[in-house]
């Protein structure tokens, strides 16, 4: 056997496990963005109706991207909420 054979094959298991351990370390970063997002959403509670308005969101918009669940991304559900809200009313 070759040296390139032998080296090949060790290469071969080390970049498989390193692809292994950089999709973990990305659904981990995933995970905790997702948490401190929740975090947001949660500060978003405090305000009242007008202010939510003013950023183009509603009440309900909080409760259904926090109802996602734990690992769900809040984020994604508010800024296309209020994407369509902003759709609806340059329309009209």
């Amino acid at each position: 056997m070759s040296v390139f054979g032998r080296h090949s094959s060790t290469l071969s298991v080390f970049l498989r496990a390193s692809e292994g351990w950089r999709s973990l370390r990305s659904d981990v970063a995933s995970i905790l963005r997702a948490r401190r997002n929740r975090r947001s959403v949660r500060r978003l509670e405090t305000f009242d109706d007008h202010e939510l308005a003013d950023i183009g969101l509603r009440r309900d918009d909080l409760r259904a991207a926090l109802a996602m669940g734990p690992l769900g991304d809040p984020s994604d559900h508010l800024v296309e909420a209020a994407r369509r809200r902003r759709v609806r009313i340059r329309r009209a």
